[in-house]
């Protein structure tokens, strides 16, 4: 206390008295609040999380397969397709990825990038992946053609295979804002003809503000084509974002309220 009087003497010229008086009843009040005390602090030495949480396996890993693109997404958060790096998870790599991941428990891949389907060898890592475990493809749905798709029966293995595909609004006016000229008549074309297949199809949505108040459409939409579910996901600050944050980024709360307004869309239909 003495060394905290001193201070304040020297720093705002206090009176010593007062000093010592004002110093007393600060650490009184500190005491009070439970934030110092007088005798020593004998907690228990720290054991780490590992003594309140036993570690499991992995159950899910997501692959990044590729940062190639046809599509320049305002939002994007690695910004896809504007650099892909010249060396890239060869295909013999990722399966020994695959490999590696199963002895450690994984029995669902989620095939990300990009657009994994720019990846010349998607079709074989998809049977190698699905000959085993189930795998989901996080997609833009444009190369969903009947002759993909009909590769896509032909490569997948005893595992489970669903989709995600992304739509960023309920109209193609919305849509392609942020995704590009037409991208959305061929999305939803490509969504329909795997549904048709009988693929399990998911679509996943980011709130922004191009489609904060179009969403309730969305889940309605996503119900219409018969999807299995709608991811709303947040908008993240990061990759081609940054330059478009003034006219994507929500507040926590406002992306909130949209969930819980999808969901009640959600479950009436």
């Amino acid at each position: 206390m003495t060394e905290l009087s001193e201070r304040l003497v020297q720093r705002h010229g206090v009176g010593a008295d007062d000093a010592v008086r004002d110093t007393a009843a600060f650490l009184e009040a500190l005491e009070t609040a439970g934030y110092v005390q007088q005798a020593p602090r004998n907690a228990p030495r720290y054991q780490g999380r590992t003594s309140a949480i036993k570690l499991g396996r992995l159950a899910d890993l997501f692959l990044f397969v590729t940062n190639d693109c046809n599509l320049r997404c305002t939002h994007c958060y690695v910004s896809s397709g504007d650099y892909v790096p010249p060396r890239e998870m060869r295909t013999d790599e990722i399966l020994g990825v695959v490999d590696q991941a199963r002895e450690l428990g994984v029995s669902r891949f989620l095939l990300t990038g990009g657009e994994p389907f720019m990846v010349k060898d998607i079709y074989d890592i998809i049977g190698y992946v699905t000959a085993e475990s189930d795998a989901v493809v996080l997609t833009n749905g444009m190369y969903f053609t009947e002759r993909n798709l009909t590769r896509l029966q032909q490569s997948a293995g005893r595992g489970r295979i669903s989709f995600q595909v992304s739509l960023d609004g309920p109209t193609a006016e919305l849509h392609n804002a942020i995704r590009g000229k037409g991208a959305f008549e061929k999305a939803v074309a490509g969504v329909r003809r795997a549904l048709e297949r009988g693929f399990d199809v998911a679509i996943s949505t980011a709130v922004s503000r191009h489609s904060v108040d179009h969403m309730t459409e969305m889940t309605r939409l996503v119900g219409s084509l018969g999807a299995s579910a709608h991811h709303i996901l947040w908008m993240q600050e990061w990759g081609r974002a940054i330059d478009h944050t003034a006219s994507l980024m929500l507040s926590p709360e406002r992306v909130a309220q949209v969930m819980r307004d999808c969901k009640a869309v959600g479950d009436e239909i």
